[in-house]
């Protein structure tokens, strides 16, 4: 992926403008249409799963069903309610243990005399699968308590996307206004859609700089086998960022030194560096 997308801002953003639109959108087409070929023809070698209904629906059925029985003490939690047939379709990849966080959504597993089981009842014994409006698994329990917590993961990545989208916008028409020339004597210039090209690059460079330096160096002091916690890559990455967006302002400073001649784009590319490596780091920490 990282190739095409460095091909697509090189060489098709030349040709959009240099050449002409029909081939600027032309190969991209062609390009779509011998994706979707290869991806039609290797329809045999592929794992069908079962469909198991919408995932914003179960979460849902939880919540309900939680309310429901808002006023149910939860005695014991190994005898939540489970059914391995139930979550057969969506627990391809192991089933979620009970946590003891978020225990009010525990609720919605409590086995009534209404629901139609057994209290207690497991995944064979169960009379007839349950009104998953009024009963649930621990399994869906699990999952809504996961995107919960993965809650403040999210918003706190606003902030660092919110920068980075900067690149494709504002920072695209900055670039319109800059001298996008090699050198003084040369006469190609950087189309502005191509200064993006310094983003991946800088974020090729490091990802392998994590690897090969980073990680090993970070793994003497805590001890870690990952080098960092989750928590210190992404507020790493939030260090970055916040250094990115301020870059701008230096950028500007020094570019108004050249007036009454255009600011070269020569200023542009340790902004998308920084921006590039903050992503990385905040993008690493939830892997």
């Amino acid at each position: 992926m990282g190739m095409s997308m460095l091909v697509a801002v090189t060489v098709i953003v030349y040709v959009q403008d240099n050449i002409g639109w029909g081939w600027g959108l032309g190969i991209p087409t062609a390009a779509m249409a011998v994706s979707a070929a290869s991806f039609a023809a290797g329809y045999r070698m592929y794992r069908r799963l079962e469909p198991a209904g919408s995932p914003f629906t179960r979460l849902a059925q939880v919540v309900v069903a939680a309310v429901r029985k808002r006023k149910t003490a939860v005695d014991d939690p190994r005898i939540l309610y489970e059914n391995d047939e139930m979550d057969k379709a969506i627990s391809l990849s192991g089933k979620l243990v009970h946590t003891k966080q978020l225990s009010f959504f525990d609720k919605a597993a409590i086995v009534t005399k209404s629901d139609g089981v057994k209290e207690g009842s497991s995944a064979t014994a169960a009379s007839r699968t349950p009104n998953p409006w009024r009963l649930s698994t621990v399994h869906r329990v699990e999952e809504l308590k996961s995107v919960i917590r993965m809650g403040p993961i999210w918003v706190a990545g606003i902030l660092v996307i919110t920068a980075a989208a900067q690149q494709g916008t504002f920072a695209l028409q900055q670039a319109r206004t800059m001298d996008r020339r090699l050198s003084p004597s040369s006469t190609f210039q950087i189309p502005p859609g191509s200064m993006s090209v310094f983003t991946m690059l800088a974020m090729l460079v490091t990802i392998s700089l994590y690897d090969r330096a980073l990680i090993p160096l970070a793994r003497r002091f805590t001890g870690l086998d990952r080098g960092l916690s989750f928590l210190q890559r992404m507020g790493i990455g939030f260090a970055i960022s916040i250094a990115a967006t301020l870059s701008p302002d230096s950028s500007k400073s020094a570019a108004s030194t050249l007036q009454p001649r255009r600011a070269s784009s020569t200023y542009r590319p340790p902004h998308y560096q920084y921006q590039s490596s903050g992503s990385c780091h905040s993008t690493l920490s939830l892997e």
